[in-house]
């Protein structure tokens, strides 16, 4: 591993991107708001003000709106939902989680790499990107939707972030709130760092067993670089 300061256990880190890197939740639920009002409907009873109600499939969502909505409009509030989100919103409650830009900063000046690995929707990503101004605090990214017409799964777009590098599975770690990113740093032979401060089922996330837990940033900080800091 050439090129890495003293306390950096890997050469390339795999983020996950919502509920690891940034808290993105506020913005979600305000595309969800905004197609749910295009129809006369809301949610009620504190429904959207849980973040784990975000991991619930679409249609659980979409049943949720009161008054009770047309199963046939599934897929037009589904487009309504995509639109608002990836070209309307300005994103206005999404930040990057306290100390991690620190943390992406000190690991660019220890010689880590960081690659984004995400579900996210690419032009969403790039978009809140561009809007935040957070592009150059990386070396690039991957999406499910990278390939047209084809859904990558985590471990293939982890395959490709670290063919990119030209890294080895033990020059990797994956970082990640969801159980997805343990199975699919598993399956490509990559230490998982699973972090629990996102939006993700932590019960479920820690049932598949990753490598180590950090439960806050600086928890994360420690397991990447190690305790010491600069003077």
């Amino acid at each position: 591993m050439t090129g890495l300061q003293e306390g950096a256990r890997w050469r390339v880190v795999l983020w996950d991107f919502d509920g690891t890197l940034a808290n993105t939740s506020g913005d979600v639920w305000g595309s969800l708001r905004y197609a749910a009002g295009r129809r006369g409907g809301s949610f009620v009873g504190g429904f959207d003000e849980r973040d784990e109600n975000l991991a619930l499939p679409m249609d659980v969502i979409y049943a949720s709106l009161c008054p009770s909505p047309d199963p046939a409009a599934l897929p037009s509030f589904e487009e309504d939902v995509r639109v608002h989100y990836r070209s309307i919103s300005a994103h206005p409650e999404t930040d990057l989680y306290p100390g991690m830009r620190e943390l992406l900063e000190e690991l660019r000046t220890r010689g880590v790499r960081s690659r984004i690995v995400t579900n996210k929707p690419q032009g969403a990503l790039l978009r809140i990107l561009d809007l935040k101004g957070w592009r150059g605090l990386f070396d690039g990214w991957v999406c499910a939707d990278s390939d047209d017409g084809v859904e990558l799964s985590k471990a293939q777009m982890a395959a490709r972030a670290m063919n990119a590098e030209s890294a080895s599975p033990d020059e990797c770690v994956m970082v990640g709130d969801s159980w997805g990113d343990v199975v699919g740093a598993r399956a490509t032979g990559v230490h998982s760092v699973a972090v629990t401060y996102g939006d993700g089922d932590v019960d479920r996330l820690l049932c598949e067993e990753p490598d180590q837990v950090a439960e806050n940033v600086e928890q994360l900080r420690e397991i990447l670089l190690g305790s010491s800091r600069d003077a």
